[in-house]
């Protein structure tokens, strides 16, 4: 039962991972970390996610990149990593990232195309889509300064 259950939090948080952009693999690579205090080999991690070594050090790679993984210190050869966000943490950052990569494009792809267009009927959608982005981008900095504070 126990087991069952430390199963369906590792793959729930990489299918989280996967909508938001960071990979199903890397999202369960982190909800193992997350759900082990002590830091994994990558061969563990691999037993504990149900992927190849391959694809884990791949997704090591992101989560380090991303700051959300650390290498620890350990006695041998093999290389350690642990979490180093907590599970909120790691979505406020990729919360940030949705905002800084996609969200700002999008604004900003509109707001400059929206000089070339001549018809009323579309000038107009472009309007209101980028009022909807404008307003999503505020919504999103607002709950992330709520988790911050």
């Amino acid at each position: 039962m126990e087991q069952t259950f430390i199963i369906d939090f590792i793959h729930q948080v990489g299918k989280i991972g996967k909508q938001w952009g960071l990979s199903e693999p890397a999202g369960r690579v982190w909800g193992v970390l997350l759900f082990n205090k002590q830091p994994l080999c990558q061969r563990e991690i691999a037993d504990k996610s149900e992927y190849s070594p391959g694809l884990v050090s791949t997704s090591l790679k992101i989560l380090e990149q991303l700051g959300m993984v650390s290498i620890t210190p350990s006695k041998g050869r093999e290389k350690h990593y642990e979490a180093k966000t907590t599970l909120t943490e790691g979505f406020v950052q990729l919360l940030k990232r949705f905002i800084d990569q996609d969200l700002k494009h999008t604004i900003n792809t509109l707001s400059e195309n929206r000089k070339l267009i001549t018809e009323v009927r579309v000038k107009k959608r472009v309007d209101s889509l980028m009022r909807e982005y404008q307003r999503l981008n505020s919504v999103t900095k607002g709950y992330l300064q709520s988790l911050s504070g």
